[in-house]
């Protein structure tokens, strides 16, 4: 009675302090609380995982283990790397103790996190909150200068961002989508519980979060790409739910079909927000109207080599006439030069921070873009095809897991695991924060799972 009193006491401790380093995670000026929160985390997860497995067999989880044993395997592919495959190995070394150290303290934090959210489902909502007061700080920061400028909109130069909370446009915007996500997954495992009180609640935690992302990314950071997957994280289950209720239409009984009604408002208002946001971020940015022609002269790297030094070429034209969209055509023409760099360094080049102007050096000598923007792109530059498979592997199983298993979480952890691979493919996330919380969510997915697959087998 007393180990499992400390362990639902360090359960929580884990839960509260995951909280708190979601939120900061990807705010500015916080290094250091971040690295107390990472050691502190992963010395309390050490002591929760011993208690657990105490009573807990590790055999019984099985195939669970899967995602744990590829995260273990692709952080000591980096250190096999250093010892054997090392070109810049003061540049490696360097990372190992930084990046790569909190990444691995992240995965251990991760994993103890996970497990003790199946003992309490509901305080996962706690991650998403935490989330949520870091973009109302955003806001705050934001709405007295468009109040100032008498203006909705103000555009914001490189001297106003280093003000705000984020730094940039791919914090924000990773931090946002997580949000919408997350909170997209309570609400979902809200209804699939059933408790009425309880989801009126999630329902409207949900549509605060959609409001507030959505509002930042059209208003205050503008970026398409936040738009983007924050509305295709909604949109795909609203069609999964639209399919669930064509497929059982005739079986519906009244109190399900006063249910469904009361979901389809929801979700109107929630579409209506998002074509709102959207619409605005569409008449802001003009990188939407030429959106195919830019990715079409993008991945021809050779033909237009502008990519390589812009400062010296400048930027092409497409056939319109109309010069390309820069950020667009950038990543589109930096992610198709690292990609055709790979097979000239199957094992990486071993850091972080300069894969692609180390990887494509031969093929492209002008090359001067150290990365591609895109997160598997970088990654696989970084530490090549295995630490990309071994990944890869991690992100199908837990997606595999959470869609067999039948967890009070179920479909919290579907969304991130959709969300984590598709923000990994196109935002610059392969290094810093960014890669440490790759590792933890996907520990903390896993986490979820074992822990399940041991209730599932104690109650049989």
């Amino acid at each position: 009675m007393m180990a499992r009193k400390n362990g639902n006491a360090l359960g929580l401790a884990l839960i509260l302090m995951s909280s708190l380093l979601l939120g900061i995670w990807a705010t500015k000026d916080t290094i250091a609380l971040r690295n107390i929160l990472l050691v502190l985390g992963a010395l309390c997860a050490i002591a929760f995982l011993y208690q657990f497995f105490r009573t807990k067999s590790v055999k019984a989880n099985g195939i669970n283990w899967l995602p744990i044993i590829c995260i273990t395997l692709a952080l000591l592919w980096v250190i096999a790397h250093y010892f054997f495959l090392s070109i810049s190995p003061a540049v490696q070394l360097k990372e190992l103790t930084s990046i790569w150290l909190r990444s691995a303290l992240a995965s251990i934090f991760g994993l103890a996190t996970g497990i003790a959210l199946i003992r309490q489902p509901r305080s996962i909502g706690i991650f998403w909150a935490a989330i949520l007061i870091s973009f109302l700080v955003l806001c705050a920061q934001y709405l007295p200068l468009a109040w100032q400028s008498q203006n909705i909109i103000v555009p914001l130069n490189v001297e106003d961002f280093r003000r705000y909370i984020y730094i940039g446009k791919i914090n924000p915007m990773y931090m946002g989508v997580l949000l919408i996500a997350g909170s997209t997954g309570l609400l979902l495992d809200a209804l699939n519980f059933g408790e009425k009180d309880w989801t009126r609640k999630a329902c409207i935690f949900w549509l605060l979060c959609l409001f507030v992302a959505m509002y930042s990314f059209a208003f205050i950071i503008n970026t398409r790409s936040g738009i983007l997957l924050g509305s295709l994280v909604v949109f795909a289950w609203c069609l999964y739910g639209a399919f669930l209720v064509l497929r059982n239409r005739n079986h519906l009984t009244s109190l399900a079909s006063s249910s469904a009604s009361k979901a389809i408002f929801v979700l109107v208002i929630a579409l209506v927000l998002i074509g709102i946001f959207a619409k605005h971020q569409i008449q802001r940015d003009s990188g939407w109207q030429q959106l195919v022609e830019d990715i079409q002269i993008g991945y021809q790297v050779e033909k237009y080599p502008h990519w390589q030094d812009v400062n010296q070429y400048g930027f092409p034209k497409t056939e319109s006439g109309k010069v390309v969209t820069f950020n667009t055509y950038e990543r589109m023409a930096w992610a198709t030069a690292g990609i055709k760099s790979i097979p000239n360094h199957p094992y990486g080049v071993g850091v972080l921070l300069l894969p692609l102007g180390l990887a494509a050096k031969e093929l492209f000598p002008g090359v001067t873009p150290i990365s591609t923007h895109s997160g598997w792109v970088d990654l696989t530059l970084s530490f090549g095809l295995p630490m990309l498979g071994l990944l890869l592997v991690t992100n199908i199983a837990v997606l595999y897991f959470a869609m067999r298993q039948k967890s009070p979480l179920k479909y919290s952890m579907i969304t991130l695991s959709i969300t984590i691979f598709t923000l990994f493919l196109v935002g610059e996330l392969s290094n810093g924060h960014s890669l440490e919380m790759v590792f933890y969510l996907y520990a903390l997915i896993a986490g979820t799972q074992i822990a399940q697959k041991s209730n599932d087998v104690s109650s049989t």
